[in-house]
């Protein structure tokens, strides 16, 4: 590696190329690696270079990325993210999707920092990846099988219940624009549609087992800095929810603000009593929750539980409990408040490989669309679609057609923009998606800057990057001594701006999230610096990620989404609620956006990074391609 690089990183990535069954190694490049750090920022920079203008993201020609961050695989708190960037097959932008568990780290410990697939084999395939040892295996066997299933059927035929396996189930394989990448049995690569991606590879999966470690500059002083870390975010609330209850624990927290959507976004989540039934503290209740370690080096003792149903149609043992995003999705925009029901539809999407969010905002839509008189059972092969308690079998049944593009399933599999555009006759209205993509959920009348977020960042978890801000939190070293005022346009497109920036940096530095709310920025690029050796102050890693995101907003403008695009669904705009957190409220975009363009450096016109900017950012091929 190059002189600011001492340890932390492999220096090699693997690349694969399934056309011609190729396999090579290559060196790490210093110059990338000091504009964009890794993970998610180096994968979107590649991608830029060697994504042919306006491919279909189907195609062969459109590349896969793997790649970790320079924190993956230490013993950081929470150093173990994994990046997937390609093409998305449902925005037709970037798409990149992170998830943790112990992939990325495994991968580190094999000696490489990423992993690059090109082409498509003509049938399936296997990527094993071990000690010594690169492999393109048939996969004959396992094409068919779902996720879980065919992490079984590899461990079985290695011999080896430590392999840790990243793959697709029946939704990758059948081209779903929903279809999410598996790895650990509930870490989830979910958004952007990508297990498509791999699907038309015919990639069913890849395979790592390593035995090394990752070497560190200092490894005294990082040790040091790890303590801190981590008894630093034990003191957070996140402590006291998280661990406990899992992310649904938060939802007690949320319905006050009006944050959770439920029937498809359309009503105040107070007003439901059924929410109640959905929560983590709830469902610690009814039913069996344990803990386990699911993610490498992670401070919260595992905040996923496994989880056993003892009674009622559902009755069994669980891999892992539904995040609060499936939850909401699956169960609350139907308006289910079956927890043990809940628990179920997250574990079929997940054998099938299918985002729940996209998911279950789809099926909402689906049900609205039926209730609004638009479908009948004739366009639903027969099934009666309707909101509460007795939807649970057609729910089910639905998430099976869509992962097989059967029947009706074939109308929802692309996700729900392009289903309001099958189903018409005004659909289009209540269709909640940014830039074809479900959103979060998170709802942007309870707290405006996430509007914001969403609308510039295609729906993208960035498009969240307030939200702390909005529930209290606050950011000195960024500009923020106080919380944000959630309902008022002020600060907005400051705070997503330079949110957004960080966020990034944690993307591509290989780090969960939620282990860096509250932990002063500084400190956790003092954990960089005695990994890597790289000393990066604070306004330096700010200007990485701002160069990321740009970067990023090139990429989607060359591939047409431009800035008709920034927009948010009519329903957040236009409709209020009539009582709780959000009472009257609806999102202000286009004061927040003229803003955001100002301070992001965008011409105001078409929405593209302007050349001062890509200049500034040292992207000049950018400038050149953007502007001519």
């Amino acid at each position: 590696m190059g002189k600011f690089i001492k340890g932390a990183y492999a220096g090699k990535v693997l690349r694969v190329d399934l056309t011609g069954r190729k396999v090579e190694t290559i060196l790490l490049d210093d110059g990338l690696v000091e504009k964009y750090m890794g993970g998610e920022g180096l994968g979107s920079r590649l991608l830029y270079e060697m994504a042919p203008p306006g491919v279909d993201p189907l195609e062969p020609e459109n590349p896969i990325f793997f790649f970790t961050g320079p924190l993956t695989g230490t013993r950081a708190p929470g150093g173990n993210l994994n990046a997937i960037v390609s093409k998305s097959p449902v925005t037709g932008g970037i798409g990149g999707s992170e998830s943790q568990g112990f992939f990325g780290s495994e991968l580190k410990f094999l000696g490489y920092d990423g992993i690059i697939v090109t082409g498509a084999s003509e049938t399936p395939v296997l990527l094993m990846v071990t000690e010594g040892n690169v492999e393109i295996q048939d996969a004959e066997k396992i094409w068919g099988l779902d996720a879980y299933e065919t992490e079984e059927a590899i461990m079985k035929e290695t011999g080896d219940s430590r392999m840790k396996i990243l793959r697709i189930g029946q939704g990758g394989e059948n081209l779903s624009a929903m279809a999410c990448i598996i790895h650990d049995n509930g870490n989830v690569a979910g958004r952007f549609g990508l297990g498509a991606v791999m699907g038309s590879k015919k990639l069913k999966g890849i395979a790592v087992r390593g035995k090394g470690n990752v070497p560190l500059y200092n490894k005294a002083e990082f040790e040091e800095v790890r303590k801190q870390w981590s008894e630093m975010v034990k003191g957070f609330i996140f402590d006291e929810v998280l661990t406990p209850f899992g992310t649904a624990g938060f939802v007690p927290h949320w319905i006050p603000l009006g944050d959770p959507p439920i029937k498809n976004w359309s009503e105040d989540p107070g007003t439901w009593e059924g929410l109640n039934k959905l929560t983590g503290q709830h469902m610690d209740e009814v039913m069996e929750m344990k803990n386990f370690v699911s993610c490498h080096s992670c401070p919260f003792g595992g905040h996923r539980k496994r989880v056993t149903i003892k009674e009622g149609p559902y009755a069994g043992a669980y891999a892992v409990d539904p995040e609060y995003e499936s939850i909401q999705a699956l169960a609350a925009m139907s308006m289910n408040s079956d927890p043990a029901f809940a628990v179920k539809a997250s574990d079929v999407c997940n054998r099938y490989g299918l985002d729940t969010i996209s998911t279950g905002t789809t099926i909402a839509f689906a049900v609205e669309c039926f209730e609004k008189g638009l479908i009948t059972k004739n366009d639903t092969d027969g099934l009666e679609l309707r909101f509460g308690d007795g939807n649970s079998e057609e729910i089910l049944t639905l998430i099976g057609k869509i992962a097989k593009g059967e029947g009706f399933g074939k109308v929802l599999m692309n996700d729900v923009k392009k289903a309001a555009d099958i189903i018409g006759k005004g659909s289009e209205d209540f269709a909640m998606h940014v830039g074809n993509m479900s959103m979060y959920m998170h709802d942007p009348r309870s707290g405006f800057g996430s509007g914001l977020g969403y609308a510039v960042s295609g729906g993208a978890g960035d498009g969240a990057a307030t939200l702390g801000l909005q529930w209290g939190g606050i950011d000195p070293e960024l500009g923020f001594p106080q919380p944000l005022n959630r309902h008022s346009a002020d600060m907005q497109a400051f705070g997503v701006r330079t949110q957004q920036d960080k966020q990034m940096i944690f993307d591509s530095i290989g780090l969960c999230h939620f282990v860096c709310t509250g932990v002063p920025f500084a400190l956790i690029l003092k954990s960089l610096w005695m990994a890597s050796g790289w000393d990066l102050a604070v306004h330096e890693a700010v200007n990485i990620g701002e160069r990321i995101v740009n970067l990023r907003r090139a990429y989607n403008v060359r591939e047409g989404v431009c800035k008709g695009d920034d927009c948010l669904p009519r329903r957040l705009t236009q409709e209020a609620h009539s009582s709780g957190g959000a009472k009257g409220k609806t999102v202000p975009l286009d004061s927040m956006l003229d803003e955001y363009y100002r301070l992001r450096g965008w011409d105001r016109k078409s929405g593209k990074p302007s050349r001062d900017t890509l200049k500034r950012l040292g992207l000049d091929d950018v400038l050149k391609d953007l502007w001519g």
